[in-house]
């Protein structure tokens, strides 16, 4: 069963789904994933903002999740920009 909450982005009550800040498919064995509960639709948007084929430095995928939430000076996902 899936966590129902606030998602962060809309402020809306919804079902929330996890997003990895690093993609799976590039950073496969993390041991300590860093992830964001978010609806889906909120989901979606924030996935078409990351390039699905590219593997990018780490920095740039936290640093697309804070501006994403309108968080660019937040410590809150435990990177400084």
């Amino acid at each position: 069963m899936r966590p129902r909450g606030l998602c962060p982005k809309c402020l809306e009550i919804a079902v929330l789904t996890k997003h990895h800040c690093f993609p799976k498919r590039f950073f496969p064995n993390q041991p300590k994933p860093v992830c964001l509960w978010i609806c889906r639709t909120c989901h979606d948007e924030l996935e078409r903002l990351i390039p699905y084929r590219r593997k990018m430095p780490r920095n740039f995928y936290l640093d697309v999740a804070k501006h994403f939430l309108g968080r660019a000076n937040d410590e809150s996902l435990g990177y400084r920009v």
